[in-house]
């Protein structure tokens, strides 16, 4: 009798990335992030889920190292150049709604020039829609809360609330949270920082004023 891990029954993962770019928002860290969209420019093909936020990253290319992929992969979909703060954060074994398998490589990033604000690319107009603010530690309650009435994501998405507003997060993002919830806490992030000697940059308002800011701050209410 085959066992549950027989060669016939196993999936071949691939090097996957996720970045994650912190900033410091009205006295709390953050996570600039990307709301994804279908990418339909090859037929029959979606870049991941509709209508989900997650931070930067993709598929490694062959022979390419993650760390390698990280840098190029924020430098496609965001047009940002970053480095990578400390060591590699975490693996997620992220099994997509497709079948297919990504080991998901976390980092740390850091903008090399902080003063330049994220923008999509026209080769990425169909499966970057848009950018926004989240703060770290909404996500590690938000996450939790939302599977208390559901047992996984749904096409790789999960609903949840964060500051009193639906956002839909990316299944690598739910299974970061499942992975390490001591992670959650601002100071275990800031420990890595402050051992690469770097400093989480400010988010200027000013100057980032295409990213989202509904998920930390609460909205006015548009007039009638």
């Amino acid at each position: 009798m085959a066992s549950k891990n027989s060669p016939s029954e196993l999936v071949k993962a691939r090097d996957g990335t996720l970045g994650l770019l912190f900033y410091w928002f009205e006295g709390s860290l953050c996570l600039l992030v990307h709301l994804r969209g279908w990418k339909t420019a090859v037929a029959g093909r979606k870049c991941g889920d509709p209508h989900s936020y997650a931070g930067p990253g993709g598929a490694a290319k062959t022979d390419e190292r993650p760390e390698v992929a990280m840098i190029r992969e924020t430098r496609e979909e965001y047009e940002m150049d970053v480095e990578i703060i400390g060591p590699l954060l975490i693996v997620t074994k992220d099994t997509m709604a497709s079948k297919k398998v990504f080991n998901c490589h976390f980092y740390i990033l850091c903008p090399v020039d902080a003063t330049k604000p994220p923008s999509i690319p026209d080769a990425e107009k169909e499966k970057v829609l848009g950018f926004a603010l989240i703060k770290w530690t909404d996500m590690f309650e938000a996450i939790p809360e939302a599977l208390k009435t559901t047992t996984r994501p749904i096409d790789d998405r999960i609903l949840t609330q964060v500051n009193n507003e639906d956002c839909h997060l990316f299944l690598s993002m739910v299974n970061l949270v499942l992975a390490n919830a001591d992670l959650g806490a601002e100071a275990e992030i800031l420990k890595i920082f402050d051992a690469a000697g770097k400093k989480v940059p400010d988010f200027d308002e000013s100057i980032m004023n295409n990213v989202d800011l509904r998920f930390v701050r609460k909205m006015p209410l548009q007039g009638i």
